[in-house]
């Protein structure tokens, strides 16, 4: 039996952002949440939401099963008791389903340049980020969130509420 693991890498982390009250995080387009949704049902107004999106996980299953020997008439019982036929079989096993669950990120107006300079000291102190400190939240920048937050299974480049209090932003976020 042979076993290879498929992480169904549909990490098509469709990166669904958005602010209860009608306000849009201004990210990459295809981070933008389709017009209507804005957070999980229970979100305090004003709040603003991603969704965390992880994909099923599948194994592989190849096995190979003995083909029973199909007796031929025009063959002699010693010919049919010749070598084996074997036929491989493979199929694949769901091992973790797909989830999909809301965290709470900054909102817009609270990613001012103070705060972006403290995150990215903290990310840098954390050997995570290795550009120039300089207040923008850049590609790098994101890329470093993404890799922390990772630890805590989100898997996003929108900074999240709770990562920003773990690093101790919120005092910088403008109210």
């Amino acid at each position: 039996m042979r076993r290879g693991t498929i992480a169904l890498l549909l990490t098509v982390t469709w990166g669904a952002v958005g602010c209860v009250d009608g306000q849009r995080y201004d990210t990459q387009a295809a981070e933008l949440l389709p017009s209507g949704m804005s957070g999980p049902v229970d979100a305090p107004k004003g709040s603003c939401w991603q969704k965390n999106i992880t994909p099923a996980e599948f194994d592989t299953v190849t096995r190979q099963m003995r083909v029973p020997l199909q007796k031929n008439p025009a063959q002699s019982d010693e010919q049919t008791k010749a070598t084996p036929q074997y036929q491989t079989k493979t199929r694949h096993v769901m091992v973790k389903k797909r989830n999909e669950a809301w965290f709470e990120t900054l909102c817009p107006a609270q990613l001012n340049k103070a705060l972006v300079t403290a995150l990215q000291h903290a990310l840098k102190a954390q050997k995570l980020y290795h550009g120039a400190i300089h207040g923008r939240l850049t590609d790098e920048t994101r890329t470093a969130i993404r890799t922390l937050q990772h630890k805590d299974g989100i898997n996003s480049d929108v900074l999240g509420l709770r990562t920003a209090e773990s690093l101790g932003l919120l005092r910088l976020a403008k109210k």
